[in-house]
Formats: C-alpha cells, structure tokens, sequence
C-alpha cells in the first residue's frame, strides 16, 4: 500500500463515523438531476454527477458517511461495502476541496 493510501485509509477512519454537513455559506442549484456548487471563498465552482448530488443531500450533519452509504445502498439493492467505498471517494473530495465539514 502507497503512502498516499495509508494517508487516505487514514483519514477516512477519522471521519467514517462523524456526521457530515454542508458548509454553509456555499451556494448550491439541482439543475437536471445534478448539482453545481460555488464556493464565495475562493469563488470556483464545482458541478456533481448525479451520485455526487445525492450524496451532497445526504451531507446535512445528520448523517455519517457509514449513514450516508446505508441508505443508498438499500434504496439502490446495491453491496453496502461498494457504496460505502464511492461515498468515501466523493466526500473524501468535497472535504478536500472544503465544501464539506464533519462534526
């Protein structure tokens, strides 16, 4: 395993069972399913692929990524240990980009 593998096993230990929010102040828009997000702060913007998006709804402090996953994968009948990998990947990213924070 790769240093930057053990760094994002890690990290992904650090948070899996914290819930999950939206910053804020970034401003976001559903447009056909997906989502675009603009961040004030460093003014870029982002746009999520469906997945993403459902994901980014899900991320409302209420839930952990571990909540996050369960859900999708009873609504989607999908292995919960793939969706639990995908969800990481995404807010792995988000919390990277720092759109998301934990609690």
């Amino acid at each position: 395993m790769s240093e930057f593998d053990k760094n994002r096993k890690f990290q992904e230990a650090n948070y899996i069972s914290q819930k999950i929010a939206k910053r804020k102040d970034i401003l976001w828009e559903e447009i056909d399913g997906e989502t675009v997000l603009f961040d004030p702060k460093n003014k870029n913007t982002y746009a999520l692929n469906r997945m993403a998006s459902i994901i980014w709804e899900m991320c409302d402090g209420q839930h952990t990524c571990f909540e996050i996953s369960s859900e999708i994968s009873d609504v989607l009948n999908v292995r919960a240990d793939l969706v639990l990998s995908d969800v990481l990947e995404v807010i792995n990213d988000l919390l990277a980009r720092k759109l998301l924070e934990t609690s």
